[in-house]
């Protein structure tokens, strides 16, 4: 998490994207904002006597790449098939292994890993290794 000043003397913390996403998907619509450069930003008031206001967003460099995924995916051109993007850092991730019932996926940029269902991603159910028990 980076911390910065606004212009207006606002207090800006710049995090990732999943805890960006969590935060966005509970915020109201007044707390939803756009920053002057376009960013998404929520907006908290403060509850101490000063009432600073603090925003949460995302780094320029992270949603210039964010943009352009979603950009992408509303013009109808997802990933390939067993193709994930990455919750991270929204990079393509790639299939390490195929069990029964789930894909696994890991990202070549940041190193994460997930573990997606075939009821979601597609594929044939039996098919894989199996998993032990």
């Amino acid at each position: 998490m980076i911390f910065s000043r606004r212009p207006d003397g606002g207090l800006l913390f710049e995090t990732r994207w999943d805890l960006f996403s969590a935060e966005w998907r509970v915020a109201s619509a007044k707390e939803r904002v756009i920053l002057e450069d376009g960013r998404p930003a929520i907006r908290r008031e403060a509850t101490d006597e000063d009432g600073e206001v603090a925003f949460t967003t995302l780094a320029p460099e992270l949603w210039n790449r964010i943009r352009a995924r979603q950009r992408e995916a509303f013009l109808m051109n997802p990933p390939p098939a067993r193709t994930r993007l990455c919750q991270a850092c929204r990079a393509e991730m790639r299939v390490t292994k195929e069990y029964e019932n789930v894909w696994c996926f890991t990202c070549s940029v940041c190193g994460s890993s997930e573990t997606w269902g075939k009821d979601i991603v597609g594929g044939t159910r039996g098919a894989g290794e199996a998993e032990k028990r």
